[in-house]
C-alpha cells in the first residue's frame, strides 16, 4: 500500500507522540521514545521509520514530529511495568507541555531515559490536577535526539559531496602543480613522499573545514539557546568527533589525487606546460 502510494505523495509525516498505551499485556511506556521498543512495548520513532523504508517510502518522503502534550498514568509510577487499561487517565490539551511543566514538574521527581532518549516523572502518590503517579513527555533533551536523528541522513549527504569537492580540489592542484611534483621527484622525492605531501593537503583543507562547521554550529546553538532560554551545554565528545570525521573524509578523498600524484613520470611531469 504504501509503496504504491509513495510516488503521489511528497511527504510521510510519522505520528511520533502518544505512543503509550494502557492495553492488556502492554506495560507502561514513553509518549515519544526514539527507540528502544522490545515485546510489551512495541512502539517507537525508529521502528516506524524502519517499517516505513521497509515498505519502499524514500527516507527523504519521512518527516519526524514533536509531541507537546504528554500522557498521564495512575497506579503506575515508572516506565516498563505492566499496566491494566484505565490507567492512562489523561493527555491531549489537558497534558500540554505548559501544564506539564507547571503543574507536575515541580511536584514529582524528573528522570531521563537514555536507552530511548525520554523523559519521564514519577511520584509515589498522585500529582497535578489529574493525580499522576507517572508522567511521560518530551522536553528540549528528547527533542534535540529526534532533530539529531533527522539530519543524519542530511549529514551523511553532506560529508559525500564535502568529500568529492575535496577530491576535485586536489585534482586540479595535482594538475597545476604537475612541474613541482616533477622538480620534486629529480632532486629525490620518492613516490610516498608525494602521497603523504598531497595527503596531508587533502586532511588539512578538510579539518579546517570541519573546525569552521564546529564554531558555526556552535554559535548558532548558543544563540538560539539564549533566544529560546534552555540550557546550552557541549558534548566533548561530539568535538571530538568533529574533528575526526573531516579527518576521515580527507584520508578517504584526498587519496586518489595524492596517489595519481605519486605516480607521476619525472621526465613527464617536468615536460608539463
Amino acid at each position: 500500500f504504501y509503496t504504491a502510494l509513495s510516488p503521489l505523495l511528497d511527504q510521510f509525516n510519522l505520528m511520533s507522540y502518544g505512543m503509550g498505551y494502557d492495553y492488556d499485556g502492554w506495560h507502561s511506556w514513553f509518549s515519544s521514545p526514539l527507540s528502544g521498543n522490545a515485546g510489551n512495548t512495541p512502539t517507537s520513532v525508529a521502528h516506524s521509520i524502519a517499517y516505513y523504508l521497509a515498505t519502499g517510502v524514500p527516507a527523504a518522503k519521512l518527516g519526524v514530529g514533536i509531541g507537546f502534550y504528554g500522557t498521564c498514568y495512575r497506579v503506575v509510577t515508572e516506565p516498563r511495568v505492566p499496566v491494566q487499561f484505565g490507567n492512562i487517565v489523561a493527555s491531549d490539551g489537558a497534558m500540554s507541555y505548559r501544564n506539564i511543566v507547571t503543574s507536575y514538574l515541580p511536584a514529582m521527581t524528573r528522570h531521563y531515559d537514555a536507552p530511548t532518549n525520554a523523559p519521564w516523572l514519577g511520584a509515589a502518590t498522585g500529582q497535578g490536577p489529574q493525580l499522576c503517579t507517572y508522567v511521560t513527555y518530551e522536553d528540549a533533551e528528547s527533542i534535540a535526539a529526534k532533530l539529531a536523528l533527522a539530519v543524519a541522513g542530511l549529514a551523511a549527504i553532506s560529508l559525500v559531496v564535502g568529500g568529492i569537492g575535496i577530491m576535485n580540489i586536489m585534482l586540479v592542484s595535482v594538475t597545476e602543480r604537475t612541474r613541482e611534483i616533477g622538480i620534486r621527484l629529480a632532486v629525490g622525492a620518492r613516490s610516498p613522499d608525494i602521497l603523504m605531501q598531497f595527503l596531508i593537503e587533502a586532511v588539512t583543507l578538510s579539518v579546517l573545514g570541519g573546525i569552521a562547521g564546529i564554531a558555526l554550529g556552535l554559535a548558532v546553538s548558543g544563540g538560539l539557546a539564549a533566544l529560546v532560554g534552555v540550557p546550552f551545554r557541549v558534548n566533548p565528545e561530539v568535538l571530538a568527533f568533529g574533528f575526526a570525521v573531516p579527518a576521515v573524509i580527507g584520508v578517504a578523498f584526498g587519496f586518489f589525487p595524492a596517489l595519481r600524484a605519486s605516480r607521476l613520470d619525472p621526465i613527464d611531469a617536468l615536460r608539463y606546460e
